[in-house]
């Protein structure tokens, strides 16, 4: 939408104030009734993202809207608790009078999307395709414990302008010069505690049939069409690893620039997700490529790969724990043995010290730190 059609509209909703406040600099995208623009702030003497939605069409598109927003204040309060660098910042949100719509002001990001920045990797060598990896999930771990993104891909992933050293994220973990986006799909229990969200709410949104079943592989973890186990709630239970699928998706772009399989449309994802062997050949497609891979630790790498692209998400690795083991093989210098069966692989990424402390490998130094 061109900018002063939008600031007719805001008159139009009595929001004189806005223009105070606010300066519109540049329309960026349109989703729907939702508009995002680059604006400057008069009061905090820089720019900002800004996200307008307009005219609901049903009290379901505002109550995702609100849970938007909620998202965000959730998002910030956590990362005060991990690292001030570690997520977006929340400047402020508004409902307009009526309900017509309202607006979310969120910090300004200088980057570029991390599928532009997986093109620049293809010659990279294995070394800084870790490390690449590495960054995006220390990125998404602030967030994890707390929320489901449920639309996780490339492009909702920032790299940021600014210079990075790869050794200093063993100080500062959560320092990663990368920052999730896009909250839009979002889900988290915990918005209640920000917000005036009911669970009445929460599971309006989650029985409504507003969220479409895209040909985003990432968005779309077997679950999403498969039903596994006896939870009614699956997709909504943040124990069942859902952002773990997208995760080695992406991961896996990353490593070998290319996408672990291909569908021509979405009706072709859905019959092999309902095949019994859709986990076999996801398994012999990640064995096969990482056969050849010259990396002292590839068993390792090849397993978070495994456990992470797993069909059943009960057997789903978390984001915390690739983070871990990423953390103990790069920086802490601990190897495996190239031979050993999967399970000991499997240990050792989901138990992290506790593997250490079993096999008697753990070092003293690490002993004393972890002991406090």
């Amino acid at each position: 939408m061109k900018i002063k059609v939008l600031k007719k509209i805001l008159k139009g909703f009595g929001e004189y104030g806005f223009s105070r406040k606010y300066k519109l600099i540049e329309a960026l995208n349109k989703g729907g009734n939702s508009h995002s623009y680059k604006a400057y702030s008069n009061s905090l003497k820089k720019n900002v993202f800004i996200k307008f939605f307009l005219l609901p069409r049903h009290d379901i598109e505002l109550l995702k809207f609100r849970n938007e927003i909620a998202i965000h204040k959730l998002i910030s309060r956590q990362g005060c608790a991990y690292d001030e660098n570690a997520v977006i910042e929340f400047i402020e949100s508004k409902i307009f009078d009526n309900e017509l719509g309202g607006y979310l002001v969120l910090e300004w990001l200088d980057g570029k999307p991390l599928d532009k920045v997986i093109e620049t990797y293809a010659d990279k060598t294995i070394e800084e395709k870790v490390q690449l990896f590495h960054r995006v999930i220390n990125a998404l771990i602030p967030l994890s414990n707390w929320i489901v993104h449920r639309d996780l891909h490339p492009s909702n992933i920032m790299v940021l302008d600014e210079a990075f050293e790869y050794n200093k994220l063993s100080i500062n973990p959560f320092k990663t010069g990368i920052k999730v986006v896009d909250f839009g799909e979002s889900y988290s229990s915990y918005v209640t505690t920000v917000s005036d969200l009911e669970i009445e709410d929460l599971m309006k949104l989650q029985t409504s049939n507003t969220r479409r079943l895209t040909t985003s592989l990432y968005a779309t973890p077997p679950e999403f069409l498969r039903n596994y186990g006896n939870k009614k709630n699956h997709i909504f239970d943040r124990s069942w690893n859902y952002d773990s699928w997208a995760l080695g998706l992406i991961g896996f772009k990353i490593f070998f620039n290319e996408n672990i399989f291909e569908f021509e449309d979405i009706k072709d994802y859905v019959g092999e997700v309902h095949r019994n062997h859709f986990q076999h050949d996801i398994s012999h497609k990640i064995s096969g490529k990482f056969y050849g891979l010259q990396h002292r630790q590839s068993k390792i790498l090849e397993h978070i790969f495994h456990y992470l692209l797993r069909v059943d998400p009960t057997q789903r690795t978390g984001d915390g724990d690739v983070g871990l083991t990423l953390y103990l093989i790069n920086f802490k210098k601990y190897e495996l043995r190239q031979d050993l069966a999967a399970s000991e692989y499997l240990s050792f990424i989901r138990e992290g010290y506790f593997y250490l402390d079993r096999k008697g490998m753990t070092r003293l130094e690490d002993r004393l730190e972890n002991d406090g």
